[in-house]
């Protein structure tokens, strides 16, 4: 019978941990900054402003407007002018990512 023995996995398990557990706090970071740049350029204390939200799941974080109207904000009808929130929120802080990150 041959005997292998391996040795040093558990630190290299431990750094895949905290290296999980930093990428999370990272992205919660990153979807709270959008969410609240997104806030900020709607009308304060509205139902809009006050309805985007940031779900944290097992595999994905998202940054949500939860009323059924805020897609036409976004993007706009045929009838009324689009006013962008959160496409220019995630676009302003793209390059800021740095220092939002923890």
């Amino acid at each position: 019978m041959i005997s292998i023995d391996v040795t040093g996995v558990n630190p290299l398990l431990e750094g895949q941990e905290i290296i999980a557990a930093r990428t999370a706090l990272a992205i919660a970071a990153a979807a709270e900054a959008i969410a609240e740049n997104a806030r900020g350029r709607l009308n304060p204390g509205g139902n809009l402003a006050d309805n985007i939200l940031v779900e944290t799941g097992d595999t994905e974080t998202l940054v949500r407007a939860q009323t059924p109207y805020a897609v036409y904000v976004e993007f706009g009808t045929s009838r009324m002018e689009a006013r962008p929130f959160l496409t220019p929120a995630i676009e302003d802080l793209r390059g800021r990512l740095g220092e939002i990150l923890p």
